[in-house]
């Protein structure tokens, strides 16, 4: 089943006129996506309450739905 997320990508990689195939297209995206599935603490804190501690609850969901959208993306969630 076609993936939208990872063909969306592939396409923005095929457009940058990369001399690549589309398995070596798909294979970067998925590199990519698994190397961002862990946050910055930025990013965890950009999905909840700024003012927060990492610590905090709010944080904590910020960086599971980070994780699971990660993964759904991937296919894997």
């Amino acid at each position: 089943m076609p993936n939208p997320i990872i063909e969306r990508a592939m396409q923005a990689i095929h457009d940058c006129e990369c001399l690549l195939d589309a398995e070596e297209c798909e294979m970067l995206v998925r590199a990519v996506l698994r190397a961002i599935r862990e946050p910055s603490e930025g990013i965890i804190k950009a999905g909840s309450d700024p003012s927060c501690d990492l610590a905090e609850v709010g944080q904590l969901d910020a960086l599971l739905t980070w994780q699971s959208m990660i993964d759904a993306a991937l296919g894997e969630g």
